[in-house]
């Protein structure tokens, strides 16, 4: 492994509760304070809005959306990631965990990694909200109505891997669409990092937020 991709210190996972704001659980103070600095926080968010370049800041955690891959703006760092609950807002909550949420899942736990591998190899501690009576699930906020339990257990379940998946990583060479066809196990990484015409481009992300709202409103109803 070369030097880009070695990590300065070994990451942990915590899950933290949301209480009040300008406390620890607040992500975006969180962010404010210095003590945090080599902190990264995850995000949960539908997956329309995930993949939009003109999605702005969303509910409860996607309030970082501003803060991730895609949608950094005016200069602001890089230092959250999300990962998908829901196909749209209309959606709500993925109502069970078929095979293409668990893709989608999956391909962004990938990216998680990667990122944590480059342009966030500084990260020693990446939080996520947890539930209030269970440190070592997701809290389900939002979509706390229509996000199937197994949903939460295999998000919670990931995100717990992810220490061990970053220390055994190699850097990815290849950039995966998000249409999710390819059996490649690598993940996008920063636009920082990537050589040139390696990303996809706005007009494919766009094809494919366009495929995933039909797709959302037909779950939408079969979730009823």
């Amino acid at each position: 492994m070369d030097s880009a991709t070695t990590r300065i210190a070994p990451l942990t996972v915590t899950g933290t509760v949301f209480r009040e704001r300008k406390k620890p659980g607040d992500f975006k103070w969180m962010m404010s304070q210095p003590a945090y600095d080599k902190c990264a926080f995850v995000i949960m968010e539908n997956y329309i809005d995930m993949i939009r370049e003109d999605s702005g800041p969303g509910g409860g955690t996607a309030a970082l959306r501003p803060y991730t891959m895609y949608h950094q703006a005016d200069g602001k760092p890089l230092r959250a990631m999300g990962i998908p609950t829901g196909w749209s807002s209309d959606a709500l909550g993925f109502c069970d965990l078929d095979r293409d949420t668990k893709r989608l899942i999956d391909l962004s736990v990938q990216r998680i990694v990667v990122l944590l591998q480059t342009s966030l190899s500084n990260v020693t501690t990446l939080y996520f909200s947890c539930d209030d009576k269970d440190s070592t699930k997701i809290g389900t906020g939002i979509f706390s109505k229509t996000l199937h339990a197994d949903v939460v257990a295999y998000i919670s379940k990931k995100l717990h891997e992810l220490p061990a998946a970053v220390a055994s990583s190699r850097r990815c060479q290849a950039w995966p669409t998000y249409a999710a066809t390819s059996s490649s196990t690598c993940a996008p990484r920063s636009s920082s990092t990537l050589p040139p015409n390696s990303a996809p481009s706005a007009s494919a992300r766009r094809a494919s937020s366009t495929a995933a709202r039909r797709s959302s409103r037909n779950r939408a109803s079969r979730c009823v």
